[in-house]
């Protein structure tokens, strides 16, 4: 994730960069309900009306690791800025992980955080230098969606491994119970 900059656009960037803080919260917000419509509608319900911590985890930690994922794309991006940005879709991929989500549908929320900010800000294309501010963005958010992608596969191979070993395992006990393998002394 590269912030990308020509001449005197940095500063013009760090001011539209700063715009982006200043709204953080309505983004977040506006990024979380998109997220949450992605959920069946009883799910997507239970996500938007529960506040309590305790009683909606998912939500909660989706809201928190959205807020990151803003700050990650409004900072300079260090190995630091790598590992919070890595950390925070880790929490909402693990969880998209185990639905039945395509990867396409799991990942898609990234992608969707260039439309919020977008309207968010109102920006408008005439300008040329929102114009190339804008390009600097998406190429970040694009960076945090093949992150992202890497993390949801490696969520899914866990999801496999496990089920595979399990499989393996209740075979095994059937067939030990059944007679038919035979355990030697070095299994036991």
């Amino acid at each position: 994730m590269r912030t990308i900059s020509r001449g005197g656009g940095r500063n013009a960037q760090m001011n539209f960069k700063k715009k982006i803080s200043q709204h953080k919260e309505t983004i977040a917000k506006k990024w979380f309900e998109l997220i949450i419509n992605s959920y069946p509608a009883e799910t997507a319900r239970f996500l938007k009306t529960r506040n309590d911590p305790f009683a909606n985890p998912v939500g909660m930690s989706t809201r928190q690791s959205l807020e990151v994922l803003i700050d990650c794309l409004t900072d300079q991006i260090d190995q630091t800025g790598q590992d919070k940005a890595r950390s925070a879709l880790d929490t909402i991929l693990r969880i998209r992980a185990i639905q039945d989500f395509t990867p396409a549908q799991a990942i898609r929320f990234v992608f969707d955080v260039k439309q919020v900010i977008r309207q968010t800000l109102s920006v408008e294309h005439s300008d040329s230098q929102t114009v190339k501010e804008m390009a600097a963005l998406d190429r970040q958010v694009d960076e945090l969606g093949l992150l992202g992608f890497d993390i949801y596969m490696k969520c899914r191979e866990k999801i496999y491994d496990l089920k595979a070993n399990e499989i393996k395992s209740r075979i095994y006990k059937a067939f030990s119970r059944a007679g038919i393998i035979k355990e030697s002394l070095d299994d036991v």
